[in-house]
């Protein structure tokens, strides 16, 4: 049995123009000590699936339906104090902004003994010294003095850290990590990765890492998910995603990363773009959500969505002509 499964997802917002479908029919299978990532651009829905799992969207103007089986259990059927002991606890989450999910005016050590007095019975000196522990952990030097810092006090590396101390004292079975390097430098970027890494496999924790950084991808992740406008186009290990991808869509993106060796006096220094814009989610979609921008598109794409095919083993993609197939003359 999986750890974490996502069936058929669906996270639908209410708004003056339409139903927002923002996530729409999502399958998602994440093993134990398993790291698994969902790419796409801004607006695919990868957040907000993310989100969703630990039931963090609410109010009248959001739904959420199918299943979120967390062994075996669908969190989309417990109260919200069964949905307390999960959260921070059995499943934490790296918000994507340590500036602002961590609070300004609360002291670095209160912040992380406060999940540790939540979730286990100790007092809170000993969730004090836990708190100096996972500081130690991941790797904040002169630890015991942190722990009265404010987080304004810290770099962005440092609150990041901070982050990720939180999110793992308690020792979850899954850690949630939604865009964990946006907005830090290449160097701090690659030390929270090995961080990340290096964590999960002392832990034993899996990871779901929500980024549009294939670069990060690369790095992390066993398996990838590609989402476009709320659905799932492709679905991959890492190697075989990278060395022959099956959905235009991922395609574009690897070829819009940057190339080692290219500079202005290489024939391919340009990275190359996806033209046109994603798709609005409000209302329904006809057809396949990536017609408008694929350069493989067809009549057919227009008018029926296609269905996630199988392509070999943990393979799939949503695609009526992938790439490598013969396309149709017009």
């Amino acid at each position: 049995m999986a750890l974490l499964e996502l069936k058929d997802l669906r996270v639908h917002f209410r708004t003056p123009n339409g139903i927002n479908r923002a996530v729409d029919g999502l399958d998602l299978v994440l093993d134990a000590g398993e790291t698994v990532a969902i790419v796409g651009e801004s607006g695919s829905g990868k957040s907000v699936a993310s989100m969703s799992i630990l039931r963090l969207l609410h109010g009248e103007n959001c739904r959420s339906d199918g299943e979120i089986l967390y062994q075996g259990r669908n969190l989309l059927d417990l109260d919200e104090k069964a949905m307390r002991r999960i959260r921070g606890n059995e499943i934490s989450m790296i918000f994507q902004e340590p500036m602002t999910a961590l609070n300004p005016v609360m002291k670095v050590g209160r912040q992380i003994s406060e999940a540790i007095l939540l979730h286990q019975n100790v007092d809170r000196d000993t969730a004090m010294r836990k708190a100096q522990d996972m500081l130690d952990l991941v790797g904040i030097p002169e630890s015991k003095r942190r722990l009265d810092e404010y987080p304004h006090q810290l770099s962005g590396g440092m609150r990041q850290r901070v982050m990720i101390a939180i999110a793992l004292a308690c020792e979850p079975s899954i850690l949630i990590a939604d865009e964990p390097t946006t907005a830090l430098d290449v160097t701090i970027q690659a030390q929270i990765l090995d961080l990340v890494k290096e964590l999960k496999d002392r832990l034993g924790t899996s990871v779901l890492i929500v980024t549009h950084d294939l670069g990060v991808v690369a790095e992390v992740a066993n398996r990838v998910v590609v989402m476009y406008a709320g659905q799932k186009v492709e679905e991959a290990g890492v190697g075989d995603l990278f060395a022959a991808p099956l959905h235009p869509y991922t395609e574009g993106l690897l070829r819009a990363m940057p190339k080692l060796g290219t500079s202005r006096v290489t024939p391919d220094w340009r990275l190359a773009e996806i033209p046109g814009q994603i798709v609005s989610t409000i209302g329904e979609i006809k057809g396949c959500v990536f017609a408008n921008r694929c350069n493989r598109v067809q009549e057919v794409c227009h008018e029926i969505r296609p269905a996630l095919r199988t392509f070999g083993s943990g393979r799939v993609a949503a695609c009526h002509f992938p790439c490598g197939s013969k396309v149709p003359d017009v």
